[in-house]
């Protein structure tokens, strides 16, 4: 019944998504019919350069993947552990509710080739968290442009911000609750038994963690750069200062919206951004178009290729 629910709960908020997406594109269409031409004379240097990023993005990753391998004796090939990032993108892209979807394939194919399940869990789970905790950055961003702009903008910003504490705050009375009345439920006590060790084992590594959330900073940074990058390719460059102001407003009203998809979510939140900071929208968007065509949808053939190498991959004795 559960599953049921929450099945029918992701495929209201595709639909609803999806629905928003379509008006947006219809109220904007003359807009988005100015900004093919901008596309088809795109820059190749600048595309050849968003690829070579979005390699890098997945090396980082797999960089931080590597690490906290490490700290638990397993040692797991950089090119390896790239492609089941790459895999994962794939995933959190493809399917509802994504962030789930990722995460399960790769546990399932870190414990498949012999890396096993507990590792393989505790690897992702750490990276999802650090990968947050490596926000912390950005939303310092956010609250300088909240305290700088005026306008829409900064009313979203601020309100972005304001739930993004809530939910911070909600996760730690959450883990205060596990430590102080976990042991009277099996579940809870075998949770908070799992959450000590995992604490005692970041004690036990800190220089190795301290690398891993590096790694995970520099995934952002590296978007950063595409997001400049994707308007040098249309031939409209932007200030690298607006490029990552644009970014990390964006990070967080995604990460606070309750789209079980990133799909049009990312493209409508982040061209507005640059709109209300001055840039024409047909521009906007045509450089939005650019940068999710290498960061989000290239990657889903990159992870079908990534599927059938893992395929071959785990014949052999690992």
């Amino acid at each position: 019944m559960r599953k049921r629910f929450s099945r029918a709960l992701s495929l209201f908020f595709l639909f609803a998504t999806f629905c928003l997406i379509g008006y947006l594109v219809d109220k904007e269409r003359g807009e988005l019919t100015r900004s093919w031409p901008y596309l088809l004379h795109a820059n190749g240097f600048s595309i050849a350069t968003l690829l070579a990023l979005q390699l890098m993005y997945f090396l980082l990753q797999g960089a931080s993947g590597r690490v906290l391998f490490l700290t638990m004796q397993q040692r797991v090939p950089l090119l390896l552990l790239t492609v089941l990032y790459t895999l994962q993108t794939m995933y959190n892209a493809v399917l509802p509710l994504s962030g789930a979807s990722g995460t399960a394939a790769f546990i399932f194919w870190g414990k498949r080739l012999g890396y096993g399940l507990k590792e393989s869990t505790a690897t992702n789970l750490w990276s999802l968290t650090l990968s947050y905790v490596s926000l912390v950055p950005l939303l310092l961003i956010c609250l300088f442009a909240a305290l700088t702009a005026n306008g829409q903008v900064a009313n979203l910003i601020k309100a972005g911000l304001l739930v993004a504490v809530a939910v911070s705050l909600g996760i730690l009375l959450l883990f205060y609750l596990i430590s102080r009345f976990g042991q009277k439920s099996k579940r809870a006590s075998h949770t908070l038994t799992i959450l000590r060790e995992e604490w005692k084992r970041m004690q036990h590594h800190p220089i190795s963690f301290l690398f891993a959330c590096v790694y995970l900073f520099l995934v952002y940074v590296v978007r950063m750069i595409m997001v400049y990058t994707a308007f040098q390719a249309i031939h409209v460059p932007i200030p690298f200062w607006l490029a990552v102001l644009a970014y990390s407003i964006t990070s967080l009203l995604v990460l606070v919206s309750l789209a079980p998809t990133t799909v049009g979510v990312v493209e409508a939140v982040l061209a507005s951004v640059l709109h209300s900071y001055g840039i024409p929208l047909s521009i906007a968007i045509a450089g939005t178009l650019m940068y999710r065509f290498v960061s989000f949808y290239l990657p889903i053939p990159l992870g079908a290729l990534a599927l059938v190498y893992l395929q071959r991959f785990s014949k052999k004795p690992v």
